[in-house]
């Protein structure tokens, strides 16, 4: 089986080689392929020129577009990361205190089962508190009584005030005179 092999010269157009032999062909069929091959050849090199050009300039467009999104994407992506490492410290914190108010629930509701005995013990306090009441209405009555005591003290008092300023009043009279005729007994008197 003779295979051939198309390859593109230094001018860039396309020659055959055997395989077998590494030579040139010759013949006249391959000759004519090789005119129209490179008759074609110098157009296909121009568009894949144009196509390599509009892919670098299609690939330095999107390198402006897609660049910008990329780091837009890993900053959001930080951002991101941020805010779940956020939500998960606070998240943590909140279960901390989750417990703690559990912990305070059980002491309130210990402390409720102690409010049994202390509505019977403010049943009593409330009975006695209603005793005490009517012993302070006999208080109130008992203190009027006394206060009515005490004016008729004070008008006693009074009265024994101007009776002693009537004594002393008597008192000085008669030392006047008994004390003028006494003198006289003095002199005789060691």
């Amino acid at each position: 089986m003779d295979t051939k092999k198309f390859k593109i010269n230094t001018a860039g157009y396309a020659e055959t080689t055997d395989d077998k032999l590494h030579s040139y062909s010759s013949s006249k069929k391959t000759n004519e392929s090789l005119k129209k091959l490179n008759e074609a050849t110098p157009s296909l090199f121009n568009d894949l020129e144009k196509i390599a050009d509009l892919f670098k300039q299609s690939t330095r467009m999107w390198e402006k577009v897609v660049v910008p999104i990329i780091i837009a994407f890993m900053v959001l992506a930080l951002f991101g990361f941020y805010v779940v490492f956020s939500v998960s410290s606070n998240a943590s914190k909140m279960a901390e205190n989750i417990n703690l108010m559990n912990k305070d629930m059980q002491i309130i509701a210990t402390n409720m089962d102690n409010l049994d005995l202390m509505l019977t013990n403010m049943s009593s306090i409330s009975n006695k508190m209603i005793s005490m009441s009517g012993k302070i209405k006999d208080m109130k009555n008992q203190m009027g009584k006394i206060n009515k005591s005490m004016q008729s003290m004070e008008l006693s008092v009074a009265n024994m005030s101007n009776s002693n300023y009537n004594m002393r009043r008597s008192f000085g009279k008669m030392s006047q005179n008994i004390s003028r005729p006494m003198s006289k007994f003095n002199s005789f008197l060691p």
